[in-house]
């Protein structure tokens, strides 16, 4: 019998995840056609349509009910959610998402032309998920550890790439005026800890930041993103300062 996130007893259309027991590989799936609730029937009933699963052997996974749905189309996307979140996992079995704003199995490893990645992007404006939708991603993604091995091939798959100025930019205006909370800047600290620094990095924290003057209140300090926080458009003088521009005091 799989595990269960959700314990129901109706018979409703659901979506599920089986791991290799060995290897790690997992395959994600959906299910709508069932004449009993999930957890009697996969496994008992139904052993999943995957050729892969089938070959690697059903009992060879542990299986898991992600989530349950009262629309069989619901399931669906949830399903096609997910895969296309892992589809460059190098241990995901399901190797093509079946969804019209998706790349197809013939796709995969392509890139797309500007026509198609702009018909994508069409086809999804305007489009949410549902409240219910949204927590029941949230709650297949939750307590999820990545491997070593799965970190490694990340890492390896990003080395030598860098954003784009268009990509920094949205980054860098997504980031302003956000403020962390003190469990998150904790987490930070914590995460910080023990990791080894280049000799280029080291030198570079030894150089001597430039100073900069808020025109607002005429605080000057090191650091351009430090003074962004507290000063310039966050200045809480900003709208205090006599028309005075503290910067032409500089001497």
């Amino acid at each position: 019998m799989p595990n269960t996130i959700y314990s129901s007893e109706k018979v409703l259309p659901y979506v599920y995840m089986g791991i290799h027991k060995e290897t790690g590989q997992f395959y994600i799936g959906y299910r709508e056609a069932n004449h009993f609730t999930s957890s009697k029937d996969l496994g008992t009933k139904y052993f999943t349509s995957s050729k892969k699963v089938k070959e690697l052997g059903f009992d060879n996974f542990n299986w898991t009910i992600l989530a349950e749905f009262f629309e069989g189309k619901e399931a669906f996307m949830f399903e096609q959610e997910i895969i296309f979140q892992n589809i460059k996992n190098p241990l995901i079995l399901n190797n093509w998402v079946n969804n019209k704003f998706y790349s197809t199995e013939a796709n995969v490893g392509k890139k797309a032309s500007i026509t198609t990645k702009q018909k994508m992007s069409k086809s999804r404006k305007g489009k949410k998920h549902s409240e219910e939708t949204k927590r029941k991603i949230g709650l297949a993604h939750k307590g999820k550890v990545v491997s070593d091995e799965t970190k490694l091939l990340l890492k390896e798959v990003k080395t030598g790439k860098t954003d784009s100025e268009e990509t920094k930019s949205k980054k860098s205006n997504s980031a302003k005026n956000k403020v962390f909370s003190e469990q998150h800047l904790k987490n930070l600290s914590e995460a910080a800890k023990g990791v080894p620094k280049s000799e280029a990095h080291k030198q570079a924290m030894k150089q001597p930041k430039p100073k900069i003057t808020c025109p607002h209140c005429g605080t000057i300090g090191g650091g351009q993103a430090l003074m962004n926080r507290w000063h310039f458009d966050n200045c809480k003088l900003l709208t205090t300062n006599f028309g005075i521009d503290f910067s032409l005091l500089q001497s």
